[in-house]
């Protein structure tokens, strides 16, 4: 049985015998059940032998034998516990975030290098298209506004894209439920998209 320090049951471990303390030269192995409870079987005759208990939270255990015992076996393995100086965690940036009716883009992601200009970058953007004539998509659905820093100062639409340096903008916002602010444009149905640099 294997058990830990209260004598409480330890299920799931990995009991080998072996004829050497390495565990080289395994002759058999068990999993420790619920009960912690295992039974090696082993048609070699073993005059001596080792088993080794490893489980997950706990020090490996090695123990010799030089004959069999006639009594069940009783495996106490301690607690293996150590405190971690410091611990990282690193993602990685997807290049997408949803806030809301918002997609915020980071361009760096998408860039390699190859872009000549803001139209380049945008065609680089998940789901965005930009057609010959400069028009923009996302996902189909045409860009209706272009705004930067969230002023409508490109009202010749997605033409101007062509005249901005791939540098131009740092991040790249789609605006699902775009309002301009005008009174009359807050009763008007019509979903507008917008691109903000």
């Amino acid at each position: 049985m294997v058990v830990d320090a209260q004598n409480t049951a330890i299920p799931f471990c990995t009991v080998t015998c072996s004829q050497d303390s390495a565990a080289h030269s395994i002759v058999s192995y068990a999993i420790s059940k619920d009960d912690g409870s295992f039974t090696i079987q082993s048609n070699k005759a073993l005059s001596s032998f080792w088993l080794t208990a490893r489980c997950v939270g706990y020090t490996t255990l090695r123990v010799h034998y030089k004959e069999v015992p006639a009594t069940p076996l009783h495996l106490m393995m301690k607690d293996d516990s150590y405190t971690l100086s410091e611990v990282t965690i690193k993602g990685r940036n997807l290049g997408a975030k949803i806030k809301n009716d918002t997609i915020e883009f980071s361009p760096d992601v998408f860039k390699n290098g190859s872009e000549q200009n803001m139209s380049d970058v945008i065609k680089k953007l998940p789901g965005m298209t930009v057609d010959e004539s400069g028009n923009v998509s996302y996902q189909g659905k045409k860009i209706d506004k272009f705004l930067v820093n969230g002023e409508d100062v490109l009202s010749t639409g997605g033409h101007a894209l062509k005249t901005l340096s791939a540098d131009f903008a740092s991040g790249v916002e789609l605006l699902s439920n775009y309002n301009d602010g005008n009174v009359g444009n807050s009763f008007n149905s019509k979903e507008t998209t917008a691109l903000n640099l």
